[in-house]
């Protein structure tokens, strides 16, 4: 009788080329460039002129597959992000999120509230991309800014370092997120600073605006919630909160159409503001 190891050999390296073959395809197709054309001008009677749709977290089940970690050969920023960056992980659903302080995640309210304000589960996990986590507390939320904030041990993870200033046209962009498989990150360019969005996913008695800042970026579901950070610095600049199929031209004011999609982020000092005023309400 042959030996079969040769065989089985053969096998698994098939099976692991395969593997990586898909996953690199995946990869490569959400940090393909985005297509950029000339649109008409929106219906002035559009609520959604700009085709913003909130990213929702993502459906998790035990057969997920785990994200990819890299996907370039220039990690910088993702390197220092990713000691910040926390999946949060609830009873069938996964968001991003981001230490902002110490004890202090930041996510979407989106990702743990549904769309009638209900938590989506009493039990929260944030995990950290080296595997461990720890159990989460919603201090509050935001509905105007889509912003959660909650509460862990003061000593999990590291504190993200937050940019003092806002991003700029053209700056090079890495969203971060959980996806259900492929990239973990996804690169891109600023394409808009102030995107005047109507965004209400959880009920809220305003009737605002709220500016996002677009990139090219593709994030998909589970990247809610995520930081968006500098490519090579890794300081956040806004966090994911979904994606939009229009932007204007900041230099010619031209509306302009993206495909498939851009993102959308908030800037992290309008996030930051929301923040302070949510532990203040708690405090009080």
């Amino acid at each position: 009788m042959k030996n079969p190891l040769p065989l089985v050999l053969m096998l698994l390296v098939g099976v692991l080329c395969a593997v990586m073959f898909f996953s690199t395809r995946h990869a490569e197709t959400i940090n393909q460039p985005a297509t950029i054309e000339s649109a008409p001008q929106a219906d002035a009677n559009d609520p959604n002129p700009y085709g913003f749709e909130a990213i929702p977290p993502r459906v998790t089940s035990p057969d997920d597959e785990q994200p990819i970690p890299t996907v370039t050969a220039s990690n910088d920023g993702y390197d220092v992000i990713r000691k910040s960056f926390v999946s949060v992980e609830m009873h069938n659903f996964a968001g991003s999120g981001v230490i902002v302080r110490p004890g202090i995640v930041v996510t979407n309210a989106h990702v743990v509230y549904d769309e009638d304000g209900d938590l989506r589960s009493r039990s929260i996990r944030v995990r950290l991309t080296d595997g461990s986590s720890k159990r989460a507390t919603v201090i509050g939320y935001s509905a105007t800014y889509d912003v959660a904030v909650l509460s862990i041990d003061d000593n999990f993870g590291t504190p993200a370092q937050l940019a003092t200033e806002d991003a700029y046209v053209g700056q090079r962009i890495l969203a971060v997120g959980n996806p259900p498989s492929g990239a973990r990150q996804v690169y891109g360019n600023v394409l808009e600073l102030d995107l005047p969005v109507m965004h209400r996913y959880v009920p809220d008695r305003t009737n605002q605006p709220v500016n996002m800042f677009v990139v090219t970026n593709r994030v998909v579901h589970g990247y809610s919630g995520g930081p968006m950070v500098d490519a090579s610095t890794g300081v956040v600049y806004g966090i994911t909160v979904g994606q939009v199929q229009y932007y204007n031209d900041p230099e010619t004011g031209e509306r302009k159409r993206v495909r498939p999609y851009a993102g959308a982020a908030m800037h992290i000092s309008d996030v930051m503001a929301e923040v302070d005023r949510i532990l203040a309400d708690n405090d009080a």
